[in-house]
């Protein structure tokens, strides 16, 4: 029994995914997604933490977004930019994966 298979409709062929394929794809599309969003996620939330330390300080640390990014690869690393990607990453992958392949397996019902 083969896992996928291609059917054809009319002059054009579509190709039809396992549902293991799906979770696979969804996988994927999470560790992208995490590894795009994850630098722009750490920036918002030092934006919103400078909220309490401009009060504390009397003046803000971070100027526009270039800056921003700027000065945390400066004094934390690059790595500083992904730092809360893994805990997101098992999450979303596991729900991405289980979302496309309950997709694919509701389709055949």
């Amino acid at each position: 029994m083969s896992s996928s298979h291609t059917v054809s409709s009319g002059d054009s062929s579509v190709l039809t995914l396992s549902p293991r394929h799906h979770a696979v794809a969804g996988s994927v599309s999470a560790v992208i997604t995490r590894a795009v969003v994850s630098p722009l996620d750490v920036l918002k939330i030092r934006y919103q933490l400078e909220i309490v330390d401009v009060k504390r300080l009397g003046k803000p640390k971070y100027g526009n977004l270039f800056e921003t990014f700027k000065l945390i690869v400066k004094e934390e690393g690059p790595r500083a930019l992904w730092y809360d990607c893994r805990d997101g990453l098992g999450v979303l992958s596991f729900f991405l994966s289980l979302s496309l392949s309950g997709v694919k397996w509701r389709k055949r019902l």
